[in-house]
């Protein structure tokens, strides 16, 4: 099947920015690795930096959806829950773009820490959101409630101000490999959402 214009889009982004940083890459090399012209990638994006950043919205959201997750029949919806947000920290982190970015540009990182969230986290945190409300009501249903405060919407929040820096953060070449990230960040995520249970 052909590449969609988006598709060839963020693929040429991502072979640009891994070959040469942001700084060193242009518009018109990533319109020749896409195979588009140059004039229809400034109509989409109008420089490189903003095509950078509507990638890595892309690559966001373009992980398993955490929303497919089949709760209502879980044993232990905590566990699942833990499970999935730690494989899309871990596909987040393999994530070629990412890696680039830390490696030549980690400026284009930090609104992410310390400006406001991106379209990328905004879905990921209404898809968080949704699972931590179904989670809730299936432990109910199972006779082993969880808290109901902070809300959902805070605890998810919560969770992706903590979790992003495994995938913004983390430096690859440290003695951290996903194995043992997913298996903490599972550890982590179950521990929180668990805590204070009630009675």
């Amino acid at each position: 099947m052909a590449e969609s214009v988006d598709e060839a889009l963020w693929r040429a982004v991502r072979e640009e920015v891994g070959a040469y940083g942001v700084s060193r890459s242009t518009v018109t090399s990533v319109a020749q690795r896409a195979g588009l012209s140059r004039m229809t990638v400034y109509r989409r994006a109008g420089g490189m930096e903003q095509l950078v950043l509507d990638a890595l919205a892309h690559e966001l959201g373009s992980v398993v959806p955490l929303t497919a997750l089949d709760l209502e029949s879980a044993d232990d919806p905590v566990a699942e829950v833990a499970t999935a947000v730690a494989e899309v920290v871990g596909e987040l982190m393999d994530s070629a773009l990412l890696q680039a970015l830390r490696r030549h540009d980690p400026h284009l990182l930090m609104p992410y820490v310390v400006g406001h969230f991106g379209r990328g986290q905004v879905s990921l945190t209404e898809q968080l959101v949704e699972l931590i409300t179904r989670a809730r009501r299936r432990c109910r249903a199972l006779g082993r409630p969880l808290r109901s405060r902070p809300s959902a919407a805070v605890q998810a929040r919560f969770l992706i101000l903590s979790l992003q820096t495994f995938v913004i953060g983390v430096d690859p070449d440290e003695p951290l490999d996903r194995r043992m990230i997913t298996g903490e960040v599972t550890h982590l995520v179950a521990g929180y959402l668990a805590s204070g249970r009630s009675k």
